[in-house]
């Protein structure tokens, strides 16, 4: 393990995995398996139910090829407690919220429920999502209601299954925040 530096010097993160720094800041996640390379942020940060996620996305991988649903997504963010995910026990059904660039091979999508991996969500997803091109991805979470933009443009909005708060306070001892392949990722390879 190793740290992720924050430019603003408030909030360092943890690297897991084989995760690369670029020159221009950035971070490259190498694919792989769920909660195998990824960064992880301080279970510190204030969570509301209103909060604005933004990040450039360039997705080069072969995860739409595969045949498995979960094995088609590419997941960038997620935000929530429970450590009952991606094949982990914990005690208690993670509650999360999810963001993917690439989800399905095309799509920009937000999932977010309280059961787990795999049940029980309820999100956004619109296409045009598009491979080995960089996408600035902005989604803005307020209540239970969040909305998508693609360089800038809203693509989408809709219900998701829980609030961000719901996420993060079903059970504080398990909270996480993290980036790169974490609670849905297969992310190929």
């Amino acid at each position: 393990e190793s740290e992720a530096k924050d430019a603003a010097g408030e909030n360092d993160g943890t690297v897991h995995g084989n995760v690369e720094f670029t020159d221009d800041g950035g971070a490259a996640f190498p694919g792989g398996s769920s909660l195998a390379n990824y960064i992880s942020l301080p279970d510190t940060l204030k969570v509301t139910d209103k909060m604005t996620f933004s990040f450039w996305a360039y997705c080069d991988n072969s995860a739409d090829t595969e045949t498995t649903p979960q094995h088609k997504m590419h997941n960038t963010f997620c935000i929530g407690s429970g450590k009952k995910i991606g094949g982990n026990e914990g005690t208690k059904a993670a509650h999360h919220f999810s963001i993917y660039a690439g989800k399905n091979g095309n799509e920009l999508a937000v999932d977010a429920g309280p059961d787990g991996w795999g049940t029980g969500l309820e999100g956004v997803s619109v296409e045009g999502y598009k491979k080995q091109e960089w996408s600035l991805v902005t989604v803005v979470v307020d209540g239970k209601k969040a909305t998508i933009y693609q360089d800038g443009v809203k693509k989408d909005s809709g219900d998701i299954g829980i609030t961000l708060t719901e996420a993060w306070n079903a059970s504080p001892e398990e909270r996480y925040i993290l980036l790169g392949n974490n609670c849905y990722a297969y992310n190929g390879d």
